[in-house]
This record gives C-alpha cells, sequence and structure tokens, in this order.
C-alpha cells in the first residue's frame, strides 16, 4: 500500500485551499456578499445592525467597482443582462456620481428602494409617491414622513429647482436613447448625467450650450437610470438630494438578513453586541 509523501500532502493542502479561496473570491465578486446597515434610511425595513445578503446576479453579471484587495477604482459594467430592475426592489448600489458637477467622491454603498425606472415619471406630492400619474402604494415596513409637519427639507437635485422631500416632481427618469434638449432648465437635470456618462458640457458668455467643444443643442443619454428613496422618508438622503443611479452602479438585490445587532447608539450594551434573533432570516421585501 502507497503511502504520499508528506511534500505531496503539502501540495494537495495547498491546492485545496488556493481552490477554495478562489471560489470563495469569485462567489463574493459576482454572486453574493454580505453588507452592514449603517444608517437609519431603511427603517423599518432594515436596522442599523443588520447584515445583508445581496444577490449580485439579480440584474446580471457584473465586473466589480474596485479592483479586488484594494482600494483602486474601477469602471463597472454588466457583461451580461439578465433580469430588470423593478419598482419597489431593495437594491445596493454604488454611491459615485452626487454632486451637480457630476464629480466623483470617495465610493461608498448604499442601500435604497428602488420606485421610478427608465422612462418613469416621479411625483411625490404631500409625502405620497406617484408614478406615471398612479399612487405608488408603500410596504408596511416603510416610515411615512410626518404629513403635518411644517418644515420641509429642501430637495437639492436638480439644483434650484425649489422642490422639497414631501413635494417633489413631478421628473422623468431618463432612459437609453432619450434625447434630451439642451436649455437652461434641462441642464439642471441632465448636465451631471453627461459629466457622469464622460462628457464635458458648459454655457459660454454668449449663452451657446457646447458639448465636448462644440455647439450643441441636444444630448443622447448612455445609460439607463433609476430613482430611488429611503424606506424612512423624513430621514434619508437619496434621489431627492444627489440625483438617478445608474443601472451599472447597481451592485445586486438585497435578498435576507442574515445576522443582525442592536445599534450601541439606541442603547446601553457596554462592550458586547445584543443580537436580534428576530431579525435573522427575515426576507427583504
Amino acid at each position: 500500500m502507497k503511502t504520499s509523501s508528506p511534500l505531496r500532502r503539502t501540495g494537495e493542502a495547498l491546492l485545496v485551499a488556493v481552490v477554495t479561496i478562489a471560489c470563495a473570491f469569485l462567489l463574493r465578486t459576482f454572486v453574493v456578499e454580505a453588507y452592514r446597515i449603517p444608517s437609519a434610511s431603511m427603517e423599518n425595513t432594515l436596522l442599523i445592525g443588520d447584515l445583508v445578503l445581496v444577490n449580485k446576479l439579480s440584474y446580471g453579471l457584473r465586473t466589480p467597482g474596485l479592483f479586488p484587495f484594494s482600494s483602486i477604482r474601477l469602471t463597472p459594467s454588466y457583461l451580461v443582462r439578465s433580469g430588470n430592475v423593478r419598482r419597489g426592489d431593495v437594491i445596493v448600489f454604488e454611491f459615485t456620481m452626487r454632486s451637480p458637477d457630476g464629480l466623483p467622491a470617495d465610493l461608498s454603498y448604499y442601500v435604497k428602494r428602488c420606485v421610478g425606472i427608465p422612462g418613469d415619471t416621479v411625483e411625490i406630492r404631500q409625502g405620497r409617491v406617484f408614478v406615471n400619474g398612479l399612487e405608488m402604494l408603500p410596504p408596511s415596513t416603510v416610515i411615512n414622513p410626518q404629513f403635518r409637519r411644517t418644515l420641509r427639507r429642501e430637495a437639492t437635485f436638480p439644483e434650484g429647482a425649489g422642490f422639497t422631500d414631501l413635494d417633489y416632481g413631478p421628473i422623468r427618469v431618463p432612459h437609453a436613447g432619450d434625447v434630451v434638449p439642451l436649455t437652461p432648465e434641462t441642464m439642471k437635470i441632465i448636465r451631471p448625467i453627461i459629466l457622469h456618462e464622460g462628457h464635458n458640457v458648459w454655457k459660454n458668455p454668449g449663452g451657446e450650450i457646447r458639448l465636448d467643444g462644440n455647439p450643441a443643442d441636444t444630448y443622447t443619454v448612455r445609460g439607463d437610470y433609476y430613482f430611488v428613496l429611503g424606506d424612512h422618508r423624513d430621514n434619508s438622503s437619496d434621489s431627492r438630494m444627489w440625483g438617478f443611479v445608474e443601472h451599472e452602479e447597481i451592485v445586486g438585490e438585497a435578498m435576507m438578513v442574515y445576522w443582525s445587532t442592536e445599534d450601541d447608539r439606541r442603547r446601553d450594551v457596554g462592550a458586547f453586541r445584543v443580537v436580534r434573533w428576530n431579525r435573522i432570516g427575515t426576507l427583504v421585501r
């Protein structure tokens, strides 16, 4: 009976370890990954301290936004699109295009609920959300705005539009292939998208709009975009504040809470976190 040498056994063990690590890396990069909920913007659907599994294949096969094991930014792209983002989906996305000048900031991940898909017209009246003229009834976990409060937060997107968080729009969600006239009014909405899509646009002293140095009166949108809101409508920074989410920025769909601990800021738990056993296994809807 043959016995393997120590060197061969070591080599086999290393091979198993390498294959295991490679499989785990591929699963984490392309299939499923866990994210911690850091803020109250999605209460009561998701709570601070929830750890959520995100299905990265819900909408297709996507390249990552960061180079593995580094902070080097990459341009994410869907190699294959196999599913559509639906109104009501709770999505995780890379937070990048968030200023009137379209300049990217440090990469972070946000989780919000999609309320408007490409081509939709979204409006908020007294805190009630309407899509294409029809009211979008929220899930029972959504914390509705305090309709009677007199102080309204200014919605900062589009800049200077005069919208608030409770009375917003109507605003059309850009669709790939949309041909948008370039006017002083439409520029408030389309300029961040133009810059995000890699072009330069400005208005010269004579009032002429120039795109990549050439006179232009229209712009054709390259990507599909989405309008998202936090479920805690009074306590959320979302599309009302910083604009649309491009499809390529969407990491995946939140599926399930697999672990949850008490928020230290709400309860004195000392060095230990209290496990919320009733949250474990909760499906995200």
